[in-house]
């Protein structure tokens, strides 16, 4: 059984998350649990998270591109919040009025 933190920078984040895998796939177990350690600081497996354990949340959209944000904002209503996948701190975090 393996106790472990997460961290807010990403180049050690990922070095962590090397460390798990390995410790996984070599039958260890971990805590807390891999999706845990996703969901930190990663705000599109949050929701894609919550979804999957029926977790009750605000509605939210999950866009890869500028053109497909584009295209999201222009069927909802604004204003929104938005933000960026990565991030601690309010980092990335905007209020949309408006698609132009």
């Amino acid at each position: 059984m393996f106790i472990y933190a997460s961290s807010q920078y990403e180049w050690y984040k990922e070095y962590i998350e090397d460390i798990l895998i390995y410790i996984k796939d070599s039958g260890g177990k971990i805590i807390p649990s891999f999706q845990m350690f996703r969901s930190h600081e990663n705000k599109s497996y949050q929701e894609f998270y919550k979804t999957y354990k029926k977790i009750e949340a605000p509605d939210y959209h999950v866009i890869g591109t500028f053109e497909e944000g584009v295209q999201v904002l222009k069927k909802i209503k604004l204003p929104i919040i938005g933000k960026t996948v990565c991030g601690f701190a309010s980092k990335g975090v905007v209020q949309i009025n408006s698609v132009n």
